[in-house]
């Protein structure tokens, strides 16, 4: 009974080190797409590709790869906490050849386009003093 009395504290302190060790510094709240302000977090799985970023007064371009290679996919587009500037996103199929092409300069509740036809070699993300978070995401569609 003793050594299970001691043991048992020692378990417990170790598991709180761990725990309070492990926690961010930073809390994100839920509607902080993307975490630091103007450094985008790119996700990518087989079946789809995120693009999330907190951006303030950003002035930049970036060009990025999804690897979605079927013809079939869901675009979702929202944008929270606009202030001003302008957002245009462009959609290149394999060839650069461009198919889909959006300017957002409000806020944007969650909108959905079927991209059928097309594959999503590229895309643009072209921000003009933009202020406001973005999420894109494209979805494989079987």
């Amino acid at each position: 009974m003793n050594k299970v009395s001691l043991t048992l504290p020692a378990v417990v302190c170790i598991s709180v080190f761990l725990i309070l060790q492990s926690c961010r510094e930073e809390i994100i709240e839920p509607d902080n797409f993307g975490g630091s302000k103007n450094q985008p977090i790119k996700i990518r799985s087989q079946n789809s590709y995120i693009f999330l970023i907190d951006a303030h007064e950003m002035s930049s371009l970036f060009p990025d790869y999804p690897f979605i290679k079927v013809d079939k996919t869901i675009m979702s587009l929202s944008v929270i906490g606009y202030e001003n500037g302008t957002l245009e996103i462009n959609i290149y199929n394999p060839a650069k050849q461009l198919f889909y092409q959006r300017l957002v300069n409000r806020n944007l509740e969650t909108i959905r386009v079927e991209l059928d036809g097309e594959v999503p070699g590229y895309v643009e993300f072209n921000f003009s003093n933009f202020t406001g978070k973005l999420k894109f995401q494209l979805t494989r569609v079987d």
